[in-house]
């Protein structure tokens, strides 16, 4: 007899990935959380830890053979734009062989929904507000691998009844986020009334509320009209990263950002913000959090924890 668990989750002790698992023991669900880290595991008599790498095929069979899963959430792996020449073989490896491999091992005899966590980098160049009809253009390793994740599960579904979706996130943030990001990272240095390097902050990016994006998620778990597709899970709002630089010193009233220390990223897109009218025609969903309030949230949860 196989044991059965409400939700699989991938990468679950990271940001995303432990925000989905707290909504989920909400629900009272029995929840595999599968991470290559063992920071943050969740001590709950509802969850289950694994540590796995997702390109050990042989482990993931061996761990996952007498299980099944109703949902399963693939928030795994880790943001890195390095060149191929690089890491490129690594991060690939990573993200979409994992993935192949993910699928392989999963028994899908009582799968009622797959959603794999895209990535808005899967857009390249293209103009904003980039929609989910445009035709992507990957120019990192780390783009070219979320994109190709993201085709085929789009191929599995039309041709195998996959129950696949890809929530395609742009710039997420909240409490408790890993210090190497913006937002956090400008907390930080703010708050110890530092000066630190930025760039020039003329890049236009789009930055939602971690709440929003779970909700977002789960609405797509219980959505049974939404599979097969790719839905972008942003704000929708364009915000110049100066501004945001700025909103988060003014809040603190401490730190000294430099601007245009720090180079742009090679190839980066200097505006990239979402077209979320589809999120909100099959969802129903729109972010409730605004960026004021959602960074004055953060802030004041560092605070509590300072």
């Amino acid at each position: 007899m196989k044991e059965t668990y409400d939700l699989l989750i991938l990468g679950g002790n990271g940001f995303v990935g432990r925000n989905i698992i707290k909504r989920a023991l909400e629900l009272d669900w029995k929840v595999l959380n599968i991470s290559l880290s063992t920071a943050h595991n969740f001590l709950s008599p509802n969850v289950d830890n694994l540590h796995i790498n997702l390109t050990d095929r042989y482990a993931l069979e061996k761990d996952l053979k007498n299980k099944r899963f109703i949902y399963v959430v693939n928030a795994s792996g880790y943001v890195d734009h390095s060149s191929y020449f690089d890491k490129g073989y690594e991060i690939i490896t990573e993200h979409y062989f994992g993935l192949m491999n993910l699928i392989a091992s999963i028994d899908k005899s009582a799968l009622q929904k797959f959603i794999n966590l895209g990535s808005s980098d899967e857009y390249g160049d293209n103009d904003s507000p980039q929609n989910e009809e445009m035709k992507e253009n990957p120019f990192t390793p780390y783009s070219l691998a979320k994109l190709n994740s993201s085709k085929l599960l789009m191929m599995l579904n039309k041709t195998e009844n996959f129950p696949s979706v890809v929530a395609r996130l742009f710039l997420v943030y909240g409490p408790d986020q890993s210090e190497n990001r913006l937002i956090p990272h400008v907390i930080e240095q703010c708050m110890l009334d530092k000066s630190f390097s930025v760039s020039s902050g003329h890049q236009i990016r789009d930055f939602c509320y971690i709440d929003d994006v779970i909700d977002a998620i789960f609405l797509i778990l219980f959505n049974d009209k939404v599979k097969g597709e790719i839905i972008n899970i942003a704000s929708g709002k364009p915000t110049f990263v100066r501004d945001v630089i700025l909103q988060v010193q003014k809040i603190i009233n401490k730190g000294n950002p430099e601007f245009g220390k720090k180079p742009l990223r090679k190839g980066e897109n200097p505006s990239l913000f979402a077209n979320i009218s589809k999120s909100h025609k099959l969802l129903k969903w729109r972010p409730k959090i605004n960026l004021k309030e959602g960074l004055e949230k953060v802030i004041e949860c560092k605070k509590d924890q300072a």
